[in-house]
């Protein structure tokens, strides 16, 4: 079971519909659950395999527009074209993010943000934290 630390709800979505008007999207209802029960979540040395490589997930980035770094900042940090929409940082700084092939369609990766490399890691964002572990 995960056991969020250091997170601050909200209600507000607002942030959330703006990046679905905006760029065309819809993130998946697991997603905006946990992002505003959880916002700005720690998970404590919670690890997940990227191919064959141990990677830490470190905090669900805010969703929160007052709030910054915020989703929309994070969306800033990587290159428009490659459709990735960061959700999540590590303890290095690296990414977390949906990668949306179409709208409603994506795929969870890691992007290293050192090199510019993403790296498939599941196929949602459910898969995702269960196959987070300690």
């Amino acid at each position: 079971m995960l056991s969020w630390r250091r997170f601050t709800p909200t209600s507000d979505t607002s942030l959330l519909i703006t990046m679905e008007n905006d760029f065309h999207i819809v993130y998946p209802d697991d997603y905006k659950k946990v992002s505003m029960q959880y916002n700005k979540g720690v998970l404590n040395r919670m690890s997940i395999m990227c191919g064959n490589i141990e990677r830490v997930f470190g905090r669900l980035i805010s969703i929160d527009p007052c709030v910054h770094p915020n989703i929309l900042d994070a969306k800033k940090w990587v290159a428009d074209e490659n459709g990735l929409f960061p959700f999540g940082t590590d303890p290095f700084g690296n990414l977390f993010a949906f990668k949306f092939s179409t709208a409603d369609r994506y795929e969870i990766v890691f992007y290293d943000m050192e090199n510019g490399i993403e790296s498939s890691i599941s196929a949602s964002f459910s898969e995702f934290l269960n196959n987070l572990y300690e």
